[in-house]
């Protein structure tokens, strides 16, 4: 995995993660499979120093890199991440969505002895493959279903799928 420098986290970077949207965007054409991607926003928690921020950022980051699949795609963008989930359907997803919010309720950090209770939104879109799957939409669903999960207020998931 390549380490972003700039946000001190072992995720993809942003630009890596389009290439490699965009592969899993062709190949799920070309075979089809399922494809789901975890648009994600984190409250982090109030009056926190750059130092806590940082100690936030990595603790997230070793969190989604161990529990995800060595296959699942991470990566950050600003204040929010993005997982790809390569032949993971929508079920699986919500799986995953569920399992990540359970884990970010008490986020702990070795490094400075903290633990964490961050909010998290989570914003889910999956299709079945095909030469209909568009990555450009995938994203714009994946969005919306975060969109509306932060409306709610209440940190969850929501599938695109149940906002249609």
């Amino acid at each position: 995995m390549k380490r972003d420098q700039s946000q001190g986290a072992e995720l993809y970077s942003y630009d890596v993660f389009q290439i490699l949207l965009d592969y899993e965007i062709n190949r799920s054409q070309r075979y089809p499979s399922p494809l789901t991607l975890l648009d994600i926003f984190i409250i982090p928690p109030p009056g926190q120093t750059p130092e806590l921020r940082q100690a936030m950022d990595s603790a997230v980051a070793s969190m989604l890199n161990s529990h995800l699949r060595s296959a699942d795609i991470p990566a950050r963008k600003g204040d929010q991440y993005l997982i790809l989930l390569p032949t993971t359907d929508e079920k699986g997803g919500r799986s995953v969505c569920a399992r990540l919010l359970f884990i970010f309720k008490n986020l702990p950090s070795e490094e400075m002895g903290l633990a964490f209770n961050l909010a998290a939104y989570i914003g889910l879109a999956s299709h079945h493959g095909g030469p209909d799957l568009s990555g450009d939409i995938l994203v714009q669903q994946a969005a919306s279903a975060l969109n509306h999960t932060r409306q709610q207020n209440i940190p969850a998931y929501a599938a695109y799928s149940d906002i249609q």
